[in-house]
């Protein structure tokens, strides 16, 4: 019986992990096209753009988010907590940008302080859903900023790690751990009087300032610089890209090249939970495989896309195995996608595990 059983829940865990899908999203009504930008870690909620702000998962198709408040116009949803309980976005009143926060109970409200005049404002949330990062005004423009109910807007702190001489303000908060407490982005560094580099930064926010990230004590990859655009769910990966193409920074290794070449540069680099799997827009890199195009780790899954093109991947959920993105669909329209590859078969072996060893600890009846 034990035998039965161990191989029923290996049975289960392989169908489950190698069941594939491409999924086309839709259309809201009236609307002609849609794109798809974050997906929940729980990889059951994408949200994005279709004639304004949208909330799609398998069960419920395609959701309007509803109305702005009076004088707003929502325009993009960017990001959505672990469960996609929470979303945040901007919205615009012909001069100023907005973030917003919504959820089913409260709908689209104002994110107090994250707000820009030119332009700028694309919104994250932390996995837990209590921590936005985005812009506010300040400086001679926007300065990056954390907010929380707890806290309210609290501008990027001053920068640190910089090498002797140098002075550099942040310039972009694009990325949250899922607790919140961690924050990465750029920072502009002065070079001379008319060149700058573009330097990644983190900023715990227990800390009293924001530690730019060098090699060594110098730069990474000059003149160009390196932007930071997600985390790891501890913090401790980052992804982003530079004039090189996609790069990951771990404290152990260092910046590394993911292999996607400065011609892909066409979507913002996002990463999985544990830091090991990242899509960059036309690919999917992973520290077993490598990069890999769409199409390719689509086709590998056995996804059905026939008559898709231009196919991008804005974002993966928490295991890495759920993507959501954009392309022309057969029609030559741009939808949004949802789609979901196999577990490797390594994981099964460790999941299986347990069972095996459960197994041979049982005493014979």
């Amino acid at each position: 019986m034990n035998t039965l059983y161990v191989s029923l829940f290996l049975a289960a865990i392989t169908s489950t992990s190698v069941a594939q899908s491409f999924v086309p999203i839709g259309f809201a009504p009236a609307g002609a096209s849609s794109r798809a930008f974050a997906i929940s870690e729980d990889g059951r909620w994408v949200v994005g753009n279709a004639n304004g702000p949208f909330r799609w998962s398998l069960s419920t198709s395609l959701q309007s988010l509803g109305a702005a408040p009076s004088g707003f116009v929502a325009n993009v949803a960017t990001d959505s907590s672990s469960d996609g309980s929470v979303l945040v976005g901007y919205m615009n009143n012909g001069s100023t940008t907005q973030a917003f926060r919504w959820t089913a109970q409260r709908g689209i409200q104002v994110v107090p302080g994250l707000s820009s005049t030119v332009g700028g404002v694309f919104p994250r949330i932390s996995a837990n859903g209590l921590v936005i990062a985005g812009d506010t005004p300040g400086g001679f423009g926007t300065v990056p900023a954390r907010w929380s109910a707890a806290t309210g807007v609290v501008p990027v702190p001053a920068l640190s790690g910089l090498p002797s001489g140098r002075t550099g303000v942040a310039t972009t908060a694009l990325a949250l751990s899922a607790d919140g407490s961690i924050l990465a982005g750029s920072a502009s560094v002065r070079l001379s009087q008319f060149e700058f580099i573009n330097v990644p930064y983190t900023w715990n926010f227990a800390s009293p300032s924001a530690s730019v990230i060098l090699n060594a004590g110098s730069f990474y990859l000059p003149p160009s610089g390196t932007f930071a655009s997600d985390l790891s769910a501890d913090g401790s990966v980052f992804v982003g890209f530079s004039g090189q193409g996609y790069v990951r920074w771990s404290q152990a290794e260092g910046l590394t090249l993911l292999g996607t070449g400065p011609g892909q540069l066409n979507a913002s680099a996002r990463i999985s939970a544990d830091g090991n799997a990242v899509v960059t827009g036309s690919f999917y890199w992973t520290t077993t495989d490598g990069a890999r195009t769409i199409p390719a780790v689509l086709s590998a899954a056995g996804a059905n896309f026939t008559g898709w093109s231009n196919l991008v991947a804005t974002d993966l959920s928490a295991n890495g195995l759920t993507l959501c993105g954009y392309g022309t669909n057969p029609q030559g329209q741009t939808e949004g996608w949802y789609a979901t590859i196999p577990a490797p078969a390594s994981l099964l072996t460790l999941l299986a595990l347990p069972l095996t060893t459960r197994r041979r600890r049982t005493p014979r009846a």
